[in-house]
């Protein structure tokens, strides 16, 4: 079964956070990943942001590297018309952040092909509207997955 993965559980585990033994769980569980290409945007800018402080050149490329591998592994569609179409015709997505809207009108795209789709985030509002939305929700609350 697909899951449509946000940035907040692929930072969880490169970073090594608190729910990074969950984010492992969640990853590891699914071998058809599918995500915006917002996913690699910002994973990349955080994942720097995150680095900037005491941590040498070769311990950012080495980060680096690990997110492109993981990228690997993930079906990212382009933020395109389509996506934007699904966007403006899905009221629900209001009660989320822009770019989690986003990603939920991406979510909605890939589960027009496959009903069965997932979304796996660690973010509470964006978790609720997936919610509203009809998803399974893998969270850092949930046991699914």
């Amino acid at each position: 079964m697909p899951a449509y993965f946000d940035s907040s559980v692929l930072l969880s585990l490169l970073v090594g956070d608190a729910l990074a033994g969950r984010a492992q769980k969640l990853w590891q569980a699914e071998t058809e990943r599918v995500s915006s290409i917002l996913l690699d945007v910002e994973c990349t800018i955080v994942l720097r942001r995150a680095l900037t402080a005491g941590v040498t050149v070769a311990d950012q490329r080495a980060a680096e590297q690990r997110l492109d591998l993981a990228l690997d592994e993930v079906t990212l569609k382009p933020v395109d018309e389509t996506i934007a179409e699904i966007a403006h015709d899905t009221p629900a997505l209001a009660g989320c952040r822009a770019l989690d809207a986003v990603h939920l009108a991406t979510a909605l795209y890939f589960r027009a092909a496959d009903p069965e789709l997932r979304v796996c985030t660690f973010d509470a509002r964006m978790s609720e509207v997936a919610r509203r939305l009809g998803f399974l929700v893998c969270d850092q609350q949930s046991e699914t997955a």
